[in-house]
């Protein structure tokens, strides 16, 4: 295994051995396998990965809009494997999971915790499915397959629902399902107590196709590490365990991701920089999650100016209208803020206050365009 190990030029092998022991002794040594098909003949494809994206908990973090589309889901452990793959197969037109793949995983799921057949080691393996269910109709929206060995876990692969609201819309009927899923998951993990998340492949960041480049990943929390580095945490974490193993069970999504901080690592700065694109792309919703990220850090004048823009374009006037007396209350010597509040005033057709507001600022700030022009429409 050390000369494995040690050969950073191959990192994939093969085998035509399906059985359930040679399965779990090549993930207990790091190899995450997949397969493929060549000339009508199935080959099982052992991978010791170059590099890895790991997950720790205190990494672990998620956008304000997957928050709150939490409460329309639940995470189911342990049930509806077939519903999961069948979900993989539906989107994803060419996958790995070929039928003799599936075959060994039905296998190897319907087991309970069982020993890794070596004999220099007493860690244990389980097959999971994981599924998110819409509360409403049940139907399963996201989902995955992986494994866990002692106290970590390793995701294999997984889908979620891309149905659009209309065809027309580019909006996704079941959105962040997929965020929803893998952030409850990882709290899930965490509360069992296990050590870590492998993920897998590492992610790319800046490539074209967002789907190939898993910068989810990245999203959620996890960082990359090398071959020797995750190697060394895996050989201490499978030979562990966790405080309490994974069983079948229904999680309230929205309760699981209750204590998940929002992108932590992101300065008020980056957030607003962040929200300023996406509101300009014309995303307004998770432009408001994101200010209003940023004005849990700090209540700084453009970012509550700017959320109450993008309240107030979203038709939401009575809220453009709080964010625009916040910031005045705050920065009473920021013209914008009035320019905000009177559009506000406007809108909820209250114009006699939209007139006195525009004065207001008009006394700080003489030459604002937007101000004058608007003044001189009432």
């Amino acid at each position: 295994m050390n000369q494995i190990y040690g050969d950073v030029v191959h990192h994939y092998y093969w085998t035509l051995d399906w059985s359930e022991k040679t399965y779990m002794r090549l993930a207990y040594r790091g190899f995450i396998s997949i397969a493929m098909r060549e000339d009508g003949q199935a080959y099982l494809l052992p991978e010791i990965q170059k590099s890895y994206t790991v997950l720790d908990w205190q990494d672990l973090h998620l956008s304000g809009s997957a928050r709150r589309k939490a409460k329309f889901y639940t995470l189911t452990v342990d049930d509806g494997l077939e519903d999961v793959l069948s979900g993989i197969d539906k989107h994803h037109e060419s996958n790995w999971v070929e039928p003799e793949y599936k075959e060994i995983f039905r296998k190897l799921f319907s087991q309970k915790e069982c020993k890794v057949p070596l004999y220099n080691t007493e860690a244990t393996f389980k097959a999971h499915c994981f599924a998110l269910k819409y509360k409403e109709t049940g139907a399963i929206v996201a989902g995955e397959i992986g494994y866990s060995i002692g106290a970590t876990y390793t995701s294999l692969t997984g889908f979620f629902d891309t149905e659009k609201v209309s065809p027309e819309s580019k909006q996704l009927k079941y959105t962040s399902a997929g965020k929803v899923q893998l952030i409850a998951l990882g709290k899930l993990l965490e509360e069992n107590g296990y050590h870590f998340w492998n993920l897998g492949h590492p992610y790319k960041e800046g490539g074209k196709d967002v789907k190939r480049s898993m910068i989810y990943k990245k999203e959620i929390g996890g960082h990359v590490e090398s071959r020797s580095q995750f190697l060394q945490r895996w050989k201490a974490a499978t030979n562990a365990k966790p405080n309490s193993i994974l069983t079948s069970n229904t999680v309230d999504a929205e309760t699981a991701v209750k204590s998940v901080p929002i992108d932590p690592k992101l300065t008020v700065t980056e957030l607003k920089e962040k929200g300023d694109l996406l509101l300009k792309e014309g995303k307004r919703n998770q432009a408001i999650s994101v200010y209003t990220a940023a004005l849990g850090k700090e209540e700084v004048k453009e970012i509550l100016g700017n959320r109450s823009l993008t309240y107030f374009l979203n038709n939401n006037f009575s809220k453009a209208l709080a964010d625009a007396e916040n910031a005045i209350e705050l920065y009473p010597d920021w013209s914008r803020g009035y320019l905000r509040k009177a559009n506000a005033l406007v809108a909820l057709d209250l114009e006699a206050e939209a007139k006195a507001t525009c004065k207001a600022g008009l006394q700080i700030d003489p030459q604002d365009n937007a101000l004058n022009k608007l003044f001189k429409s009432l």
